[in-house]
């Protein structure tokens, strides 16, 4: 039966007291103490619960090893020894499986809060009091704190279309029952019999209502069914 080699790689100190447990259980002492045990679903079930804290090989002779400190710069690995071997080989194309990554590339993310010790403690980082130190807040991008933000004091340039823009008055077409059969409807006689305020850019006739008489009407505009009903009713439309 093959053997697993389990090794304590994190400090139990903090952890539920059910995974310090399985840890005394399993004959681990101290960090970086290592243990040999049968490959058996009970061994495993217990390593599972507790597989953070440990690392499991199989079949590795049994050896002590413990933890060091590299206090002398001679026994520190060198610089050149950290990188990662090269898996792309002379005169070939970088791809995606050939890219390495550094060891230790991404740093461990700071723990804050924990305690005045870390430097972090307490207020986090976040200071005392005020919108910024409260749970869930959120101020916008370019907020400035009521003031005139920037976007507004700065002096706006450039081309708009918008002194350019047509400003059409719409007429219904159930409005032109008011007329009798074969009148002629112009932008000057909707004006005259109050059909439309008046006239700006152009007079447009929107499909809304039915038209029951046939007549000419000379607009600047028309929508694509409202000349369908015209004609359907036996007008005319003439755009001008």
């Amino acid at each position: 039966m093959e053997k697993l080699r389990v090794t304590l790689v994190k400090s139990i100190i903090g952890c539920p007291r059910a995974q310090r447990i399985i840890i005394r259980t399993l004959g681990l002492k101290k960090t970086y103490s290592q243990v040999f045990l049968e490959d058996s679903p009970a061994i495993r079930g217990a390593l599972n619960k507790v597989r953070h804290l440990v690392k499991v090989d199989i079949n590795q002779k049994a050896q002590d090893v413990r933890r060091k400190k590299q206090t002398d710069p001679l026994t520190k690995p060198k610089i050149r020894d950290q990188q990662p071997t090269a898996l792309l080989e002379p005169g070939k194309i970088v791809q995606l499986h050939t890219l390495a990554v550094s060891k230790n590339t991404h740093s461990k993310r700071t723990r804050k809060g924990q305690g005045i010790g870390s430097g972090l403690g307490k207020t986090a980082g976040r200071g005392h009091k005020g919108q910024k130190a409260r749970s869930g807040s959120h101020i916008r991008s370019g907020f400035e704190g009521g003031q005139m933000p920037l976007q507004r004091r700065i002096p706006k340039r450039g081309f708009s279309n918008a002194p350019f823009k047509k400003q059409m008055v719409t007429v219904n077409l159930g409005i032109l029952n008011h007329f009798p059969d074969g009148a002629i409807i112009t932008p000057e006689v909707l004006l005259c019999e109050h059909k439309i305020k008046k006239i700006g850019d152009g007079v447009k006739v929107l499909s809304r209502g039915e038209l029951e008489k046939a007549l000419v009407v000379r607009l600047h505009a028309f929508s694509k069914s409202a000349a369908e009903k015209i004609k359907a009713a036996g007008g005319k439309t003439e755009v001008i």
